[in-house]
């Protein structure tokens, strides 16, 4: 374990070891600090030894000076002239001797008239005469606070003059001026870049100088009242920081961080309607409770407005979660030093090998600062953390070393983060060692997977500003509890092994698969909250997928009597089981379906969701559901959900009545089987058919060149579908296993594209009536054509029962018969009726009739819209007898006027209800 003292001593400084921190840049501050020393608060406690008491004082501007000098709050100076562009007020102040002059306080009516707005300073080594030089010139912005500290560099005078240069009214006012001169705590602070205490201003300095400047501070009495000024056993400790730097200049510079600026990931979380990301940034430095810890912060913004503040957030790692446990815990920093007892935190019951303390992290106090500050810990210790670009074998000599001393040390945490580019991972030192020094895990190929799952996982979720995001992962004591997501921070059990940390070691193993579910819970928009722990599974499902080969639908259902989930699903599909008594993994299904049919559709649903959210226009968020769904997809898809029962079969939603239906079965789509599938389906016969039924099992196949195209089965008893399964048996649990019943099955291919089953009937292709002339040869191959699978056109097998006699008009009826090499057989009865060349229709009406059926085509096209179930399928009826009319052979008068009376007055019914 490296502890991190306070002070190194020097002789030990060559042995440091390098920080991976660095301070970067040149610090830039403005001469001028405006703010709020909380009234007779510590600035001026602290300058009150050093006071300059005024010799004299006067103005050319008139007034009651006095008031300015009287150190009361009730009283107030305000000039009598104003400034214009020939005159400015002006103070002058006059010292019993000359002054070494730091800084002074300038007491003010806040936004009053009399207010500096800007000023100049100039200072005169004499007692007379107009011989000032100007020394400072600063500025109080107009939101400033009533009491303003203005500091500069120190300089010499006998007299000050303080020029208004503009000020609220032009006139010049303050209710009390005071001046101070250099202490030696001034001194102290001077020798210092930044609040840090990490670096020295300048190389000159000597260890005699601070010799000097000590010997100053120790003569002081010993604080025991404001007025008496500093504590000066903090300032000593000040000097024996110096003293080192000016042994070892760059021993304390490697330990100062600079947080990141502008950064405010709670205010993304906001915007973007989840709860994924907090605002933790890592210090490396681990803390048990009661450790004093020493922080250096340069924040001068914060030292007048604590919304500025930095914190530090000490935690207690792996605790038992309760909703009693307090397991971290924020602290406020200061600007300058902070001496801080690390809190106590219960932790709970944690387990045997989990030790007191954690990890510190920082974070603002309000997210939205200004600037990065920067901070210096000295105490608590280092513990490993590890990053992307750290070497594989570098990583393994860390976790070791770090490892040994937790066994051998009782002190040492043992505690790891691993940083990602969006996670800090939480892990304990013994779990850390057996993936990375016992397994040969690769921490560097670990993040790399890490980073690009959260970035496709950010992708789904339509977040396009990964940088941030930020979550914390830490591990939960109760190895019996399961995992769970809050915002910020998920948690997972501490068992035997880290899934986090073998994320890219054998892929069969579904290593990653919780983490993915609990980020989904923080990134999910609140509109499918409804939906919990069945939305969230989605980018679990595919992203597992894609990046182990597992299909989690093909895994044992917990508490369910079925081996896989997708045996579940397809039966109660099949048996039409209401959505709301399905368990959880078949309802997920249905929404990872709609993913695997339209890659990115759940990035496109949460970008719909978080532009706007338009919910209230629906009778429930499951009908918005799957009109936005629809709308994405660009297919009605109405009758997906319908097959799981999330709607009812009898909804219909209007703004959605425009789009085709979905005429692929998507409810049959799986992850292995869909996912990423780039074929075009079957490319020949597949020859799908029952090989072998024992009881009410059933085994299928298909030909072995179309195997690898083949999604699953769809079965037939007695001609009517009872199920689907994606493997090459099926039980029919439905029926006696003593009984007999014809099967047949039709074969899916991977595009979802059903194909036409085994052992089935023919087809016969005809009207159901058709018209032949008086007097003409009656051939039924005119009037019938059959078209079997296997076969092709079988028409010259058709059998025909019956005669037409068509030497007189009339009605007869004929039935048709075939039957196709399998001995599959089918038949059709088809009335004819023998009519006179003067019954025909003539052309004129036939294209009447024909531009009539067009235009219902057409308009058919825009959907059922606002029109009642009747109306539309009277459309729809009324448009396929036009179809059918216009291409008989011989239509009949009566049928083309019928017809075209029938579908005008069906095309008014739907253009008035559309």
């Amino acid at each position: 374990m490296i502890k991190r003292p306070l002070l190194i001593p020097a002789i030990s400084l060559m042995l440091l070891s390098t920080s991976t921190y660095a301070l970067s840049g040149d610090i830039e501050r403005d001469l001028t600090l405006t703010g709020t020393p909380s009234g007779w608060g510590e600035d001026y406690q602290n300058k009150e030894p050093y006071i300059l008491k005024a010799l004299s004082y006067e103005n050319n501007g008139g007034g009651w000076l006095d008031a300015a000098f009287d150190r009361s709050s009730s009283s107030l100076w305000l000039s009598d002239k104003k400034n214009s562009d020939q005159f400015k007020n002006e103070v002058i102040v006059e010292f019993n001797n000359t002054e070494n002059i730091g800084s002074f306080f300038y007491t003010r009516q806040k936004n009053q008239t009399g207010s500096a707005l800007h000023f100049s300073l100039y200072a005169s080594q004499s007692n007379q005469g107009n011989n000032f030089s100007l020394m400072a010139t600063g500025s109080a912005d107009i939101d400033a606070p009533r009491v303003v500290l203005f500091e500069f560099e120190p300089f010499e005078a006998k007299r000050i003059k303080l020029v208004f240069d503009e000020a609220i009214g032009d006139k010049a006012g303050a209710q009390d001026f005071e001046f101070y001169s250099v202490s030696p705590f001034d001194v102290v602070m001077s020798w210092f870049t930044d609040a840090t205490m990490s670096a020295l201003k300048e190389d000159t300095l000597s260890l005699d100088d601070i010799l000097l400047i000590e010997q100053k501070i120790v003569e002081l009495p010993d604080l025991e009242s404001w007025e008496q000024g500093y504590d000066k056993h903090e300032f000593l400790l000040y000097i024996e920081i110096a003293k080192q730097l000016v042994v070892a200049p760059d021993s304390l510079s490697t330990d100062v961080v600079e947080l990141n600026k502008g950064q405010d990931r709670i205010e993304f979380n906001d915007r973007n309607g989840m709860h994924f990301s907090h605002n933790y940034q890592v210090t490396g430095v681990a803390a048990a409770a009661g450790d004093e810890i020493h922080v250096f912060v340069e924040n001068p913004e914060s030292k007048f407005d604590t919304d500025r503040d930095v914190e530090l957030v000490f935690t207690q790692y792996a605790p038992k979660l309760t909703p009693e446990t307090e397991w971290n815990q924020t602290v406020r920093l200061n600007h300058g030093y902070n001496k801080i007892e690390v809190p106590f935190l219960t932790g709970g019951s944690m387990q045997t090998q989990i030790r007191r303390g954690g990890p510190i992290y920082y974070q603002y106090a309000n997210p939205q600062q200004g600037s990065g500050a920067k901070i210096r810990i000295a105490g608590g210790q280092d513990y490993p953390v590890i990053r992307g670009s750290d070497d594989d074998a570098d990583v393994r000599n860390l976790v070791d070393g770090y490892y040994q001393d937790y066994l051998n040390d009782r002190s040492t945490i043992g505690v790891v983060d691993i940083v990602t580019d969006n996670i800090i991972h939480t892990e304990t030192i013994g779990l850390a060692h057996k993936a990375f020094n016992q397994d040969g895990v690769s921490s560097s190929r670990t993040i790399e997977k890490w980073n690009d799952m959260t970035r496709e996982l950010f992708t789904m979720f339509d977040i396009a500003d990964s940088s941030m995001m930020m979550t914390h992962m830490i591990k939960n004591s109760d190895n019996n509890g399961s995992a769970s997501a809050s915002p910020g921070f998920t948690q997972y059990p501490v068992v035997s092994w880290s899934p986090f940390l073998y994320v890219h070691q054998n892929p069969g193993r579904e290593t990653f698969s919780i983490y993915l579910h609990e980020m989904a819970h923080q990134l999910e928009h609140s509109m499918l909250r409804p939906l919990y722990h069945i939305s969230t599974n989605v980018p679990d499902h595919v992203l597992t997928y894609k990046h182990s080969g597992q299909d989690n639908f093909a895994r044992h259902v917990n508490n369910l009597n079925y081996n896989r989930a997708y045996d579940k699903a397809f039966e109660d599909i099949s048996n039409q089981v209401p959505f709301d008594k399905m368990p959880e993994t078949v309802k997920t299904l249905m929404l990872v379906q709609l993913e695997l049919f339209k890659p990115g559709l759940w990035q496109e649903l949460h970008r719909s969701l978080r532009a706007f959210d338009d919910s209230s226009s629906h009778d429930s968020y499951r009908e918005y559901l799957v009109s936005e769904t629809s709308k994405i997809i660009g297919l009605d898809m109405s009758e997906h959900f319908k097959r799981y029962g999330f709607i009812a079969d009898d909804v219909i939603i209007h703004d959605i009545g425009h789009l085709e239906p979905v005429a692929l079965p998507t409810w049959y789509a799986t992850v292995r089987g869909t996912f990423d599938y780039q074929g075009d389906g079957f490319t020949d016969a597949n020859n799908a058919k029952i090989t072998s039924i024992s009881g009410n099992t059933l085994t299928l196949t298909v030909s072995d060149e179309q195997e690898e195209h083949l999604l699953g089965y769809e079965i037939y008893r007695d001609g009517q579908l009872v199920g689907f399964t994606d493997t090459n048996t099926f039980k029919d649990k439905k029926v006696s296993q003593s009984s007999q019943y014809q099967y047949s099955v039709k074969a899916v291919d991977r595009s979802l594209q059903k194909h036409n089953p085994s052992n089935e009937k023919p087809t016969l292709n005809g009207f159901a009536s058709t018209n032949v002339l008086l007097s003409s040869q009656f051939n039924h191959a005119d009037h019938v054509t059959a078209i079997d699978t296997e076969d092709g056109d079988i028409t010259d097998m058709i059998d025909v029962e019956g005669s037409i006699d068509t030497n007189k008009e009339g009605y007869s009826s004929v039935t048709y018969q075939v039957t196709d090499s399998d001995g599959n057989y089918a038949e059709m009865t088809q009335a004819v009726f023998v009519i006179t060349a003067s019954d025909i229709a003539d052309a004129a009406n036939i294209d009447k009739l024909a531009q009539l059926t067009q235009q219902a085509i057409e308009l058919a096209k825009s959907g059922q819209g606002q029109c009642d179930a009747y109306s539309w399928q009277d459309l729809q009826d009324m448009t396929q007898m036009g179809v059918e009319v216009t291409t008989m052979s011989l239509p009949s008068r009566q049928e083309a006027f019928s017809t075209t009376l029938m579908l005008e007055s069906a095309l008014e019914n739907y253009r008035q209800c559309h």
